[in-house]
């Protein structure tokens, strides 16, 4: 009788179910506004299956959850890339993550959560914005509080149901969150815990509930059971060259006014070397009054498109702006001014296809924070400046001091590179205090060295 153990059988080893996990929880929402994001989804997976996000992208369970030693590698850079810039729905690392989480789970239609999954072709560039908006009232409502997607969109700006207007700033720091959380908590602030169920959100205007409802829609559409029927991105641009040129615009130059793009996107837009921007589409729609689902199934039967003078359409600054148009404004100005703070209003403006006038018109508030932001920037060089120039003179006169030699206009020049840098009056003032200090400083200095530079 031999004293070794028997192995066990290995013949049963194949009859053992692949790990996975336990729980399979279903998309909140789907076919509505309130459709629940990709990334909220995957947070509720890992948390009811007694994971943290974290843990399930960078934990030791990563490889036993995904069936395979190399199964969260999607996950981890999806962490690098996606969530830290919050492009989860949009990027092509967050399309493999979505493959790998709808296999994960076991539902094909967790892929609807995905905008290319809907809408091929197309480049989904500023899409998405770079911080989280929420509405209180949804999370403190919601049986399972989650974030939707009609939150991540750029132009998406108030909440259909409350209609009140997504809160971006946390009520406690006042700090715009820009990554995603890992922690899979909605509704508190990722910087500093504070619960976002209790922030205040004002009341939204006709414009900005108008323009939610369109997005919304398209929302609704695009992650619903049956197939929107939507067309390809060149398709689509096609039909949108042939309806544009039917009420008169038949040049680039004409298109691009039509539309308000620039003239070089008008051009690859015909040319074919370009894909076309979702978000620019959802721009044209919402300003020229045509139905998001049906811009985007190149249905226009039912427009009426504004009335033209000389074949082509009005720009924004020649015409009187609708509500739409106004909401649209008034959510690319605060984008805008958050990407840059420092920029002026007129270049805003600019950006906009409109007056300075008009911008101020309709968000005073925004363009006041700009102006003043603008001006303290402008100041703040301006010292900064000063400071250098203020340096520079004093190392040079401390030089020609120790050194017995007379500071010159000539010296100073090959000093700043630059002829004629003290013709300016505060300057020229500047320069001859640091001569006297300097000379108070080193006593049995020849006074004749205070007139070579006397102005």
């Amino acid at each position: 009788m031999s004293n070794q153990k028997e192995a066990p059988n290995s013949s049963i080893l194949p009859d053992i179910p692949r790990r996975s996990l336990l729980i399979s929880p279903a998309p909140i929402g789907l076919g509505s506004v309130a459709a629940e994001s990709l990334f909220s989804y995957f947070c509720r997976v890992a948390l009811q299956n007694s994971f943290s996000p974290g843990h399930l992208v960078f934990g030791p369970f990563t490889a036993l959850a995904t069936q395979e030693r190399d199964g969260g590698l999607v996950f981890r850079r999806t962490a690098r890339a996606s969530l830290a810039r919050r492009t989860v729905s949009v990027s092509e690392i967050g399309y493999q993550f979505a493959t790998r989480l709808a296999s994960l789970v076991g539902r094909p239609e967790v892929m609807r959560m995905h905008w290319r999954h809907t809408l091929s072709g197309y480049s989904f560039a500023r899409m998405t914005r770079g911080f989280a908006a929420y509405c209180p009232k949804c999370l403190g409502s919601d049986l399972e509080p989650h974030e939707h997607i009609a939150w991540e969109l750029a132009l998406f700006g108030a909440c259909v149901r409350h209609q009140c207007v997504l809160v971006s700033r946390c009520g406690r720091c006042g700090r715009r969150a820009s990554r995603l959380s890992l922690k899979g908590k909605p509704w508190e602030c990722p910087l500093c815990g504070h619960d976002r169920r209790l922030d205040h959100a004002r009341s939204a205007g006709h414009a900005e509930i108008a323009a939610a409802e369109e997005l919304g829609a398209l929302v609704a559409e695009a992650t619903a059971a049956k197939p929107a029927g939507y067309l390809a991105a060149r398709d689509c641009v096609e039909r949108l060259m042939g309806w544009a040129d039917t009420h008169g615009a038949r040049s680039v130059k004409q298109v691009a006014k039509y539309f308000a793009i620039s003239v070089g996107t008008a051009s690859l837009w015909r040319s074919k070397r370009i894909r076309p921007s979702a978000s620019r589409l959802v721009e044209l729609g919402l300003r020229n009054g045509l139905p998001l689902p049906a811009l985007y199934r190149g249905d226009f039967s039912a427009v009426r498109p504004a009335p033209t003078t000389r074949g082509l359409a009005l720009i924004w600054k020649r015409r009187r702006l609708t509500g739409a148009e106004r909401s649209i404004i008034t959510i690319r100005t605060e984008a805008l001014a958050t990407l840059n703070p420092m920029r002026p209003v007129p270049e805003v403006a600019a950006e906009l296809n409109i007056s300075p006038r008009t911008l101020r018109q309709i968000a005073p508030e925004l363009c006041s924070q700009m102006k003043a932001n603008y001006a303290a920037n402008r100041r703040r060089i301006k010292e900064r400046k000063m400071e250098w120039f203020c340096r520079k003179v004093e190392s040079y006169v401390a030089a020609c001091f120790l050194n017995r030699q007379p500071p010159t206009w000539q010296g100073f020049s090959l000093v700043f590179q630059k002829p004629g840098i003290l013709r300016n009056e505060v300057r020229r003032r500047y320069a001859k205090r640091a001569i006297r200090r300097a000379q108070e400083l080193l006593p049995g200095v020849p006074e004749q060295m205070l007139l070579d530079i006397s102005v």
